[in-house]
Protein backbone atom coordinates (compact mmCIF):
# COMPACT_ATOMS: atom_id res chain seq x y z
CA UNK A 1 0.00 0.00 0.00
CA UNK A 2 3.15 2.27 0.75
CA UNK A 3 4.73 1.79 -2.37
CA UNK A 4 0.99 2.51 -4.59
CA UNK A 5 0.76 5.86 -2.67
CA UNK A 6 4.66 6.85 -3.05
CA UNK A 7 3.96 5.77 -6.96
CA UNK A 8 0.84 7.84 -6.93
CA UNK A 9 2.63 10.70 -5.35
CA UNK A 10 5.24 11.05 -7.90
CA UNK A 11 2.40 10.99 -11.03
CA UNK A 12 0.74 13.75 -8.72
CA UNK A 13 4.02 15.84 -8.89
CA UNK A 14 4.42 15.31 -12.50
CA UNK A 15 0.96 16.49 -12.93
CA UNK A 16 1.76 19.84 -10.69
CA UNK A 17 4.63 20.33 -12.94
CA UNK A 18 2.89 19.39 -16.10
CA UNK A 19 0.00 21.58 -15.61
CA UNK A 20 0.92 24.76 -13.05
CA UNK A 21 0.02 25.97 -9.55
CA UNK A 22 -2.55 28.94 -10.93
CA UNK A 23 -5.40 28.88 -9.01
CA UNK A 24 -7.70 28.43 -12.71
CA UNK A 25 -5.45 25.32 -13.18
CA UNK A 26 -6.83 22.15 -13.37
CA UNK A 27 -4.46 20.14 -10.10
CA UNK A 28 -6.04 23.26 -8.01
CA UNK A 29 -9.64 22.67 -9.12
CA UNK A 30 -9.50 19.02 -8.76
CA UNK A 31 -7.60 19.45 -5.56
CA UNK A 32 -10.61 21.61 -4.02
CA UNK A 33 -13.80 19.53 -5.55
CA UNK A 34 -12.00 16.47 -3.34
CA UNK A 35 -11.38 18.52 -0.39
CA UNK A 36 -15.65 19.47 -0.44
CA UNK A 37 -16.35 15.95 -1.22
CA UNK A 38 -14.17 15.04 1.64
CA UNK A 39 -16.06 17.02 4.03
CA UNK A 40 -19.35 16.09 2.80
CA UNK A 41 -18.77 12.68 3.29
CA UNK A 42 -17.27 13.48 6.77
CA UNK A 43 -20.67 15.01 7.65
CA UNK A 44 -23.13 12.17 5.94
CA UNK A 45 -20.75 9.34 7.93
CA UNK A 46 -21.39 11.21 11.64
CA UNK A 47 -25.40 11.20 11.00
CA UNK A 48 -25.46 7.66 10.07
CA UNK A 49 -27.69 6.80 13.55
CA UNK A 50 -26.20 2.88 13.37
CA UNK A 51 -23.00 3.28 15.94
CA UNK A 52 -23.79 3.56 19.27
CA UNK A 53 -21.54 6.20 21.23
CA UNK A 54 -18.05 6.50 20.86
CA UNK A 55 -18.02 3.54 18.51
CA UNK A 56 -15.88 3.96 15.43
CA UNK A 57 -17.11 3.54 12.00
CA UNK A 58 -14.59 1.93 8.93
CA UNK A 59 -14.74 2.89 5.50
CA UNK A 60 -12.43 1.81 2.49
CA UNK A 61 -12.09 3.24 -0.53
CA UNK A 62 -13.22 1.47 -3.71
CA UNK A 63 -12.52 2.52 -7.67
CA UNK A 64 -13.80 5.63 -9.60
CA UNK A 65 -13.93 4.21 -13.65
CA UNK A 66 -14.85 5.48 -16.58
CA UNK A 67 -16.50 3.18 -19.21
CA UNK A 68 -15.30 -0.03 -16.84
CA UNK A 69 -11.71 1.15 -16.80
CA UNK A 70 -9.75 2.99 -14.36
CA UNK A 71 -8.35 6.47 -15.93
CA UNK A 72 -5.67 8.64 -14.68
CA UNK A 73 -8.31 11.18 -13.64
CA UNK A 74 -10.25 8.35 -11.09
CA UNK A 75 -6.31 7.12 -9.87
CA UNK A 76 -5.65 10.63 -8.97
CA UNK A 77 -9.28 11.27 -7.35
CA UNK A 78 -9.17 8.24 -5.21
CA UNK A 79 -5.88 9.22 -3.70
CA UNK A 80 -5.97 12.68 -3.22
CA UNK A 81 -9.62 11.69 -1.80
CA UNK A 82 -7.82 9.50 0.75
CA UNK A 83 -5.45 12.18 2.29
CA UNK A 84 -8.00 14.81 2.68
CA UNK A 85 -10.98 12.14 4.56
CA UNK A 86 -7.58 10.92 6.73
CA UNK A 87 -6.90 15.27 8.18
CA UNK A 88 -10.06 16.33 7.85
CA UNK A 89 -11.67 18.21 10.44
CA UNK A 90 -13.90 15.73 12.76
CA UNK A 91 -13.25 13.11 11.25
CA UNK A 92 -16.37 10.58 12.25
CA UNK A 93 -14.35 7.29 11.02
CA UNK A 94 -11.04 4.99 10.19
CA UNK A 95 -10.03 4.88 7.01
CA UNK A 96 -8.86 1.12 7.03
CA UNK A 97 -6.82 -0.25 3.37
CA UNK A 98 -7.29 -3.80 4.01
CA UNK A 99 -9.95 -6.19 6.73
CA UNK A 100 -13.66 -5.50 6.71
CA UNK A 101 -14.99 -1.76 6.37
CA UNK A 102 -18.43 -0.93 7.74
CA UNK A 103 -18.97 0.89 4.28
CA UNK A 104 -16.68 1.31 0.86
CA UNK A 105 -16.73 4.58 -1.32
CA UNK A 106 -16.51 4.05 -5.07
CA UNK A 107 -18.01 6.24 -8.31
CA UNK A 108 -18.44 6.49 -11.66
CA UNK A 109 -16.87 9.51 -13.72
CA UNK A 110 -19.35 10.17 -16.48
CA UNK A 111 -19.11 13.29 -19.44
CA UNK A 112 -21.96 15.82 -20.16
CA UNK A 113 -21.64 19.03 -22.61
CA UNK A 114 -18.91 21.46 -20.92
CA UNK A 115 -18.82 19.63 -17.72
CA UNK A 116 -16.83 15.86 -15.99
CA UNK A 117 -18.89 14.53 -13.49
CA UNK A 118 -17.88 12.83 -10.58
CA UNK A 119 -20.44 10.22 -9.26
CA UNK A 120 -19.67 8.83 -5.50
CA UNK A 121 -21.54 6.34 -3.77
CA UNK A 122 -21.12 5.70 0.18
CA UNK A 123 -22.49 1.81 0.21
CA UNK A 124 -22.98 -0.64 3.09
CA UNK A 125 -20.93 -3.79 3.24
CA UNK A 126 -23.24 -5.66 4.87
CA UNK A 127 -26.28 -5.25 1.92
CA UNK A 128 -24.44 -2.90 -0.37
CA UNK A 129 -27.34 -0.56 -0.18
CA UNK A 130 -26.13 2.99 -1.56
CA UNK A 131 -26.11 4.88 2.29
CA UNK A 132 -26.01 7.98 0.47
CA UNK A 133 -24.69 10.08 -3.08
CA UNK A 134 -22.22 12.75 -4.25
CA UNK A 135 -21.75 14.69 -7.10
CA UNK A 136 -18.91 16.68 -8.15
CA UNK A 137 -18.86 18.79 -11.34
CA UNK A 138 -15.80 19.80 -12.84
CA UNK A 139 -15.27 21.97 -15.70
CA UNK A 140 -14.06 20.56 -18.63
CA UNK A 141 -10.57 21.44 -19.91
CA UNK A 142 -8.02 19.79 -22.24
CA UNK A 143 -6.01 18.81 -19.31
CA UNK A 144 -8.65 17.29 -17.30
CA UNK A 145 -10.15 15.54 -20.40
CA UNK A 146 -6.19 14.20 -20.97
CA UNK A 147 -6.49 12.31 -17.96
CA UNK A 148 -9.49 10.39 -18.65
CA UNK A 149 -7.22 8.69 -20.87
CA UNK A 150 -7.25 4.55 -20.32
CA UNK A 151 -4.10 3.02 -18.56
CA UNK A 152 -4.87 4.97 -14.56
CA UNK A 153 -4.48 1.39 -12.93
CA UNK A 154 -1.68 0.14 -14.88
CA UNK A 155 -3.51 -1.24 -17.81
CA UNK A 156 -2.32 -0.24 -21.59
CA UNK A 157 -0.42 2.78 -22.44
CA UNK A 158 -2.57 5.81 -22.04
CA UNK A 159 -4.64 7.52 -25.32
CA UNK A 160 -5.55 10.89 -24.44
CA UNK A 161 -9.42 12.28 -24.87
CA UNK A 162 -9.47 14.95 -27.76
CA UNK A 163 -10.98 18.07 -26.78
CA UNK A 164 -14.05 17.64 -29.09
CA UNK A 165 -15.35 15.17 -26.85
CA UNK A 166 -18.07 14.50 -25.96
CA UNK A 167 -19.96 13.98 -29.36
CA UNK A 168 -22.53 11.78 -30.70
CA UNK A 169 -25.75 11.29 -32.86
CA UNK A 170 -27.63 13.69 -31.02
CA UNK A 171 -24.30 16.07 -30.76
CA UNK A 172 -21.86 15.57 -33.63
CA UNK A 173 -19.04 17.31 -34.68
CA UNK A 174 -19.51 19.74 -37.61
CA UNK A 175 -16.48 19.32 -40.60
CA UNK A 176 -16.25 21.89 -43.23
CA UNK A 177 -16.24 19.83 -46.65
CA UNK A 178 -13.54 21.00 -49.10
CA UNK A 179 -13.56 21.13 -52.63
CA UNK A 180 -11.13 18.75 -54.72
CA UNK A 181 -9.53 15.65 -52.76
CA UNK A 182 -7.14 15.88 -49.89
CA UNK A 183 -6.00 18.40 -47.92
CA UNK A 184 -5.54 18.30 -43.74
CA UNK A 185 -7.96 16.27 -41.59
CA UNK A 186 -9.38 16.56 -38.47
CA UNK A 187 -7.28 15.12 -35.27
CA UNK A 188 -9.10 12.76 -33.42
CA UNK A 189 -8.79 9.79 -30.78
CA UNK A 190 -10.53 6.74 -30.10
CA UNK A 191 -9.29 6.98 -26.38
CA UNK A 192 -11.40 3.94 -24.90
CA UNK A 193 -12.75 1.05 -25.48
CA UNK A 194 -15.97 1.00 -27.89
CA UNK A 195 -15.43 5.00 -28.22
CA UNK A 196 -16.86 6.24 -31.47
CA UNK A 197 -16.95 9.73 -33.00
CA UNK A 198 -19.51 11.52 -35.04
CA UNK A 199 -18.79 13.89 -37.98
CA UNK A 200 -21.78 16.30 -39.00
CA UNK A 201 -21.87 16.52 -42.89
CA UNK A 202 -23.89 19.65 -44.54
CA UNK A 203 -23.09 19.70 -48.19
CA UNK A 204 -23.98 22.86 -49.93
CA UNK A 205 -23.73 21.88 -53.90
CA UNK A 206 -24.44 18.35 -55.43
CA UNK A 207 -21.59 15.88 -55.94
CA UNK A 208 -20.02 12.96 -54.59
CA UNK A 209 -19.05 13.44 -51.13
CA UNK A 210 -15.86 11.48 -50.04
CA UNK A 211 -15.30 10.73 -46.40
CA UNK A 212 -12.16 8.95 -45.44
CA UNK A 213 -10.26 8.76 -42.38
CA UNK A 214 -6.09 8.80 -42.35
CA UNK A 215 -3.29 7.34 -40.02
CA UNK A 216 -2.27 3.91 -38.84
CA UNK A 217 -5.15 2.54 -37.30
CA UNK A 218 -7.68 0.23 -38.47
CA UNK A 219 -10.94 2.29 -38.63
CA UNK A 220 -14.54 1.59 -39.87
CA UNK A 221 -17.06 4.06 -40.89
CA UNK A 222 -20.47 4.45 -41.01
CA UNK A 223 -22.59 6.79 -42.93
CA UNK A 224 -26.61 7.94 -41.80
CA UNK A 225 -28.92 10.54 -42.97
CA UNK A 226 -29.64 12.79 -39.73
CA UNK A 227 -32.56 13.52 -40.52
CA UNK A 228 -34.08 10.12 -40.51
CA UNK A 229 -30.67 8.39 -38.89
CA UNK A 230 -31.35 5.71 -41.68
CA UNK A 231 -27.74 3.98 -42.22
CA UNK A 232 -26.90 4.80 -45.96
CA UNK A 233 -23.98 2.90 -46.30
CA UNK A 234 -20.43 1.78 -44.15
CA UNK A 235 -16.75 0.95 -45.11
CA UNK A 236 -13.80 -0.82 -43.12
CA UNK A 237 -10.70 -0.88 -45.74
CA UNK A 238 -11.50 1.57 -48.98
CA UNK A 239 -9.32 3.96 -48.09
CA UNK A 240 -5.46 3.81 -47.87
CA UNK A 241 -3.97 1.03 -45.57
CA UNK A 242 -6.54 0.06 -43.15
CA UNK A 243 -8.55 3.20 -43.31
CA UNK A 244 -12.42 3.70 -44.53
CA UNK A 245 -13.50 5.29 -46.96
CA UNK A 246 -16.90 6.37 -48.19
CA UNK A 247 -17.89 7.67 -51.56
CA UNK A 248 -22.04 8.91 -51.46
CA UNK A 249 -23.67 10.75 -54.29
CA UNK A 250 -25.66 13.88 -52.15
CA UNK A 251 -28.09 16.65 -52.72
CA UNK A 252 -27.27 20.45 -51.87
CA UNK A 253 -28.58 21.25 -48.56
CA UNK A 254 -28.73 17.06 -47.05
CA UNK A 255 -27.39 16.66 -43.96
CA UNK A 256 -25.64 13.75 -43.10
CA UNK A 257 -23.43 11.95 -39.99
CA UNK A 258 -20.50 9.95 -40.92
CA UNK A 259 -19.85 7.55 -37.34
CA UNK A 260 -16.04 6.33 -36.88
CA UNK A 261 -14.92 3.91 -34.72
CA UNK A 262 -11.89 1.33 -34.53
CA UNK A 263 -12.60 -1.85 -36.34
CA UNK A 264 -11.75 -4.20 -33.44
CA UNK A 265 -13.99 -1.86 -30.61
CA UNK A 266 -10.65 -3.07 -27.97
CA UNK A 267 -8.46 -0.92 -30.10
CA UNK A 268 -7.32 2.97 -29.33
CA UNK A 269 -5.01 5.44 -30.87
CA UNK A 270 -5.36 8.46 -32.98
CA UNK A 271 -6.34 9.13 -36.52
CA UNK A 272 -7.63 12.07 -38.61
CA UNK A 273 -10.79 12.71 -40.41
CA UNK A 274 -11.44 14.55 -43.97
CA UNK A 275 -14.62 15.15 -46.37
CA UNK A 276 -14.39 16.73 -49.62
CA UNK A 277 -16.64 17.10 -52.41
CA UNK A 278 -16.55 15.93 -56.05
CA UNK A 279 -18.95 18.10 -58.12
CA UNK A 280 -20.81 16.23 -60.97
CA UNK A 281 -22.75 17.26 -63.85
CA UNK A 282 -25.72 15.00 -64.81
CA UNK A 283 -25.15 13.75 -68.52
CA UNK A 284 -28.56 12.90 -70.42
CA UNK A 285 -29.45 8.89 -70.21
CA UNK A 286 -28.16 7.40 -73.45
CA UNK A 287 -31.17 5.45 -75.22
CA UNK A 288 -29.82 2.25 -73.52
CA UNK A 289 -30.29 3.54 -70.05
CA UNK A 290 -32.53 0.57 -68.82
CA UNK A 291 -29.69 -1.89 -68.76
CA UNK A 292 -28.39 -1.09 -65.33
CA UNK A 293 -28.77 -4.55 -64.16
CA UNK A 294 -27.71 -8.29 -65.13
CA UNK A 295 -30.96 -9.31 -65.95
CA UNK A 296 -31.59 -5.98 -68.37
CA UNK A 297 -28.59 -6.48 -69.89
CA UNK A 298 -28.58 -5.45 -73.80
CA UNK A 299 -27.77 -7.78 -76.88
CA UNK A 300 -24.72 -6.36 -78.43
CA UNK A 301 -24.31 -7.25 -82.13
CA UNK A 302 -20.48 -7.97 -82.68
CA UNK A 303 -18.92 -4.66 -84.91
CA UNK A 304 -21.98 -2.82 -83.68
CA UNK A 305 -20.73 0.95 -82.04
CA UNK A 306 -23.03 2.22 -79.31
CA UNK A 307 -22.85 5.19 -77.08
CA UNK A 308 -23.21 4.99 -73.39
CA UNK A 309 -22.83 7.21 -70.85
CA UNK A 310 -22.49 7.12 -66.56
CA UNK A 311 -25.46 9.26 -65.72
CA UNK A 312 -24.23 9.27 -62.12
CA UNK A 313 -21.61 7.94 -59.82
CA UNK A 314 -23.27 4.54 -59.33
CA UNK A 315 -24.35 4.18 -62.83
CA UNK A 316 -23.42 0.65 -64.30
CA UNK A 317 -24.28 -0.68 -67.87
CA UNK A 318 -24.98 -4.26 -69.16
Amino acid sequence: MARRLMALSVFFFALSVLYGQSPADPVSLLDGAVKTLAAEINGKISEIPEFSAGETRKVALGRWTYHDSVPALGSYWAAQLAGELTNVPGRSFDLISGGTADWTLSGEILEIPGTIRVHTKLVRTGDHAITATFQSDLQYGEQIAGMLSDGGDGGPSPVARDAREPDGMENPLAVEIRAGSGGPAISRTIHVRNDEDFFLLAPDKEGALVMETTGNMDTYMELYDAGSREKISVNDDGGSGNNARIRHQVSAGGRYIAKVSSYDHDDTGSYGFRAWLVETVRVPPDEYEDDNDFDTAKDVAIGTPQRHTFTTGDDVDW
